[in-house]
């Protein structure tokens, strides 16, 4: 009957679990461990099995926060780091696509996904954890053997997330459990219980139920990611009136002089070619007698194709250090190459002898 378990699917579940906690701690000890809140005694219990246990070992490794959830920084020194996942960190990432296992992170959170769609800059994913015993009746459970990782994991079907292309960050493998991840998303849709063929855990009983508190983090650490940008691309221009039009009449030597800008630089601005700073915006509405929100409203469109390049993830270690250098922010930092390249693209953009490629126009001002 649909949404009951049945006796050998129970029996079967017992097994599983039998193998795995309570010889592994739980995930509040090794993060009051991590966080050294645990007594002399415990401490020691708890560093005698992580000496011997490479799983745990890892874990507390990874642990970015105060609970060791899917906050997965990837070690990339020491020797319990497999060579082929630390060769992952220096590829240039392939395009997402669907069944590949990622890093998320943006900000502090960082998350494992595996993505199941990608649809423009939106990427559907399902969660995944690094506790295989932590998943509930709809979250697959994968061995070490099946896992790109090499260790054991538990992929959240429930918590299926869309999250934006630019939080994705270190690509790890394919995931060769697509098919069940799809056969159990169906499950769930329509309520009944996950064939006997898919390894699953045991249902939640109740919110005491420590997995109860770990899908909760899970969920709230790609809702986090979820609201991740950097740029809003539908903005501007949305009232139909372009930058060009609401400063047409004015002097552009007052421009010049309320912007603090040589004249060459404010016909850029004045004619479209670029999007102006917030700070612009401001010093323009104030020049104009207008609302900032107009200002920003009348921008020059930002090019999907453009800002879509630079939301890919083979972009962002380069990005990363080009904002360390300047002592600013991933996002400031994208903010900055949009700024400069929207001169260049609206100048080439829709050329037909010369059909703009988005990513050397990147990759040129990036290695630049």
């Amino acid at each position: 009957m649909s949404g009951q378990i049945t006796t050998a699917r129970r029996l079967r579940r017992d097994e599983m679990t039998a193998s795995l906690p309570p010889q592994h701690p739980l995930l509040s000890q090794l993060a009051s461990f991590v966080d050294g809140a645990l007594g002399q005694d415990d401490r020691a219990s708890v560093q005698e099995h992580i000496d011997g246990c490479r799983e745990c070992r890892l874990r507390v490794q990874r642990a970015a926060g105060p609970v060791a959830v899917p906050a997965v920084a990837l070690p990339t020194d020491g020797p319990r780091v497999d060579a082929d996942l630390r060769k992952l960190l220096w590829l240039e990432p392939p395009d997402p696509a669907p069944g590949q296992l990622w890093r998320l992170r943006w900000d502090d959170t960082t998350a494992v996904g595996v993505v199941l769609r990608v649809e423009g800059d939106d990427v559907i994913v399902t969660p995944v954890g690094l506790d295989e015993w932590m998943a509930d009746d709809y979250a697959v459970v994968v061995g070490p053997e099946w896992s790109p990782l090499h260790i054991g994991m538990s992929v959240w079907v429930a918590l299926e997330a869309v999250v934006p292309l630019l939080v994705l960050d270190v690509y790890l493998g394919e995931a060769d459990f697509l098919d069940q991840i799809v056969a159990v998303r169906q499950a769930y849709r329509q309520g009944r219980a996950v064939a006997d063929t898919i390894v699953v855990g045991p249902p939640v009983i109740d919110e005491t139920d420590e997995r109860a508190q770990y899908r909760r983090q899970l969920a709230l650490a790609f809702a986090s990611l979820a609201d991740a940008e950097w740029v809003d691309v539908a903005t501007p221009g949305r009232d139909g009136r372009s930058l060009v039009d609401l400063m047409r009449g004015a002097d552009p030597r007052m421009v010049a002089q309320a912007l603090d800008l040589d004249i060459r630089s404010t016909f850029v601005v004045m004619s479209g070619e670029r999007v102006p700073t917030s700070q612009e915006a401001e010093l323009i509405a104030e020049l104009l007698a207008t609302d900032v929100d107009e200002v920003l409203a009348a921008a020059p469109a930002v090019p999907p194709e453009l800002a879509h390049e630079l939301s890919h993830p083979r972009h962002r270690r380069a990005i990363e250090r080009r904002g360390r250098a300047a002592g600013h922010g991933e996002s400031d930092e994208r903010r900055q190459a949009l700024r400069d390249l929207l001169p260049v693209a609206a100048r080439r953009a829709g050329d037909p002898e010369a059909p703009l490629d988005w990513r050397r126009l990147v990759d040129d001002y990036l290695e630049g």
